[in-house]
């Protein structure tokens, strides 16, 4: 547990995204959280910073719809992470700000574990993907076939991930049967 009281303490969760598709991903696999676990979104200041829409849009039917989203430069990003004190930090964003949110995290007292993952489909394996995330603790891979292949990855590239398996959270599943009726 990070520095808040643990008698009253809450798992504390920090959402760090940076263009519209990570938001929607960033968002969407927070929603799987349990539900009290308290949950933080943050954009980081970048080129692709999305439009109050996209934004809008992205949040839409996840936890932090209608909430007032803070978009934070490199020192925000700090002072958020040393006065809030997560205990988690999902880098749900573009290699660049994964890494430059692996900077500030591996500098704060009680470190809090990171995670990070790609919003879409990542086969077949890219290095530099896993390259931008080397330093994460997690990564959180979208079905049994990328988990394979981000472990390869991993082994041959020399960079030491734990992963984790989580479906993509914002597709929806529909009954085994809708597909079988849909193939006839």
């Amino acid at each position: 547990m990070t520095g808040h009281d643990s008698a009253t303490a809450r798992q504390r969760v920090l959402v760090v995204t940076d263009s519209d598709s990570y938001v929607k991903y960033g968002a969407a696999l927070a929603g799987q959280l349990p539900k009290d676990w308290q949950a933080r979104l943050v954009v980081a200041r970048s080129s692709a910073l999305p439009s109050p829409r996209q934004l809008s849009e992205a949040l839409e039917g996840t936890r932090f719809e209608g909430e007032a989203v803070d978009v934070v430069g490199v020192s925000g990003l700090r002072e958020l992470l040393q006065q809030w004190r997560p205990d988690v930090v999902l880098a749900a964003a573009r290699g660049y700000t994964v890494q430059a949110t692996v900077s500030l995290v591996d500098n704060v007292p009680e470190r809090p574990v990171l995670v990070s993952g790609l919003a879409g489909i990542a086969v077949p394996v890219l290095p530099y993907g896993l390259g931008f995330r080397r330093s994460v603790d997690v990564f959180v891979a979208h079905s049994h076939r990328e988990l394979r292949e981000f472990r390869v990855a991993s082994r041959r590239l020399g960079v030491p991930h734990g992963f984790e398996l989580a479906t993509m959270p914002f597709v929806e599943r529909a009954p085994a049967s809708v597909g079988a009726d849909a193939m006839r």
